[in-house]
């Protein structure tokens, strides 16, 4: 927790923010030869967990972490993407293993290595590619693996002719205005501000568009200190919603019952100013983050890249439990392509496995049990725990991407623990502050503590 005598968002925001925990610098990267900046926040000695940001990709969208993670006695290191803070901006092919080549800098610096990861919307990108191209930053590689927690992540926008197709939020935005948005969002924030501030959520329509907003440009809310278990879910992606005397428990009494009172963490005024000082920084980045969860790049960042990104992963377990040989570079991390296109990326990704030897169509999990069903192995694979909360009123990933994710992922059964966690009002901005998201997955950690060896 915060040392005595020390600023709280709550006596001294100002100050609080000052901190040199939300400051912090790598002068020089040896790998990418710029400065990177970070915050070291929550409990300073506590359990290491690296925390990706979504798109509004700055240190500033974690720092409401900083009392609940110190109150689990969780340590986050959140790293500034490119175009962020004092890290400088790079062209958008080379943003994701740009970032991940900054992230991996600034955990050696800090001489980390994180048994948890934790990733929400647009950081899914990050964490997938942590996990195939840069494992050994984990606390035993994969093998072990770490546990992963995604918390509303990204889905991509699908293809017409994909029977989970649909109408994605953001389309109507065009390209020019996502890449000033460094420029346009100030207002847009100050507008949506003063809406709260004069409607509160009294007025339906407001409140819809404000929810709408929010999703897109990143703003925060206030963090509970007690927080509330949601229903445990399986691998199939049922809700577990029984008591421990195996009796159901009805949605409304559900409610009551995981729903305890919470004081407050975090001051309104802290929760805006937050959102200020990421604004008095450079956040052309936010720009590039927002084409590339669109696929409106110059290499595909959509299914296709999921897909093959999954596949890398599974291959990567399996590279380092069982030894297995994988390619150095895999498909579809170039050039822009459809699904049935097989090419190498032309920016030279390095250290990828080829999904070709795992791969299959993320709606096949049949075939994938019969594939892995060739290796006499299998059952020594120590799988990738993969946990995601996903939120039913969620309007920018809505059930069909949902849907889609989930199968991508569970389309490895034998090298990714994969398990679901539905809030029913859930939105995909608001779970990575509630006890129904965030909370659940402190707990989580706390229980199983600095270690890769599951309880």
């Amino acid at each position: 927790m915060d040392n005595e005598g020390e600023p709280t968002p709550l006596t001294d925001p100002h100050g609080y923010l000052a901190l040199f925990k939300f400051n912090c610098r790598l002068p020089r990267c040896p790998r990418t030869g710029v400065s990177v900046s970070y915050a070291d926040i929550g409990a300073p000695d506590g359990i290491p967990v690296l925390f990706v940001p979504p798109s509004g990709c700055s240190r500033w969208f974690a720092a409401p972490q900083d009392p609940l993670a110190a109150s689990h006695n969780i340590r986050l290191i959140v790293v500034d993407r490119p175009g962020t803070g004092a890290t400088p901006m790079v062209a958008l092919p080379e943003r994701i293993d740009t970032s991940c080549q900054q992230i991996a800098s600034v955990l050696e610096h800090l001489d980390v290595a994180p048994a948890h990861m934790v990733a929400t919307s647009a950081g899914v990108y990050i964490a997938l590619r942590l996990l195939s191209a840069h494992p050994g930053l984990f606390l035993t590689g994969l093998s072990p693996p770490p546990s992963v927690y995604l918390v509303s992540p990204w889905s991509p926008p699908l293809p017409a002719t994909d029977p989970l197709a649909y109408r994605q939020l953001l389309d109507w935005i065009p390209s020019g205005v996502l890449t000033t948005q460094d420029t346009t969002i100030p207002f847009v924030f100050n507008a949506v501000r003063g809406m709260e501030e004069a409607y509160g959520t009294t007025t339906k329509a407001v409140g819809g568009a404000v929810t709408a907003i929010k999703s897109w440009i990143g703003t925060w809310t206030v963090a509970p200190a007690s927080p509330a278990l949601s229903a445990t879910s399986l691998e199939d992606g049922r809700e577990d919603d029984t008591r421990e005397d195996g009796t159901e428990v009805e949605l409304d009494e559900k409610v009551e019952e995981e729903e305890p009172p919470s004081r407050r963490l975090w001051a309104p005024t802290a929760k805006y100013l937050t959102t200020e000082y990421l604004y008095a920084e450079d956040f052309r980045g936010i720009g590039q983050e927002h084409l590339v969860c669109l696929n409106r790049g110059e290499i595909d960042t959509g299914p296709a890249w999921f897909k093959t990104e999954i596949d890398a992963v599974a291959a990567a377990v399996r590279q380092e439990q069982l030894g297995e040989e994988v390619d150095s570079c895999p498909k579809g991390q170039g050039e822009k392509q459809t699904a049935s296109e097989d090419k190498t990326g032309k920016d030279g990704l390095p250290n990828h496995a080829d999904p070709g030897k795992v791969g299959f169509e993320p709606d096949e999990p049949e075939k994938a049990a019969e594939i892995v069903q060739h290796h006499p192995e299998t059952d020594k694979v120590l799988r990738l725990p993969i946990d995601v909360w996903w939120g039913g009123l969620d309007g920018m990933v809505p059930r069909n991407g949902q849907e889609w994710l989930n199968k991508s992922f569970a389309a490895h059964p034998h090298e990714i623990a994969f398990v679901t966690h539905f809030v029913e009002d859930g939105d995909h901005s608001d779970l990575i502050m509630r006890g129904q998201g965030i909370g659940e997955v402190y707990l989580s950690i706390l229980t199983q503590g600095h270690s890769t060896t599951r309880q």
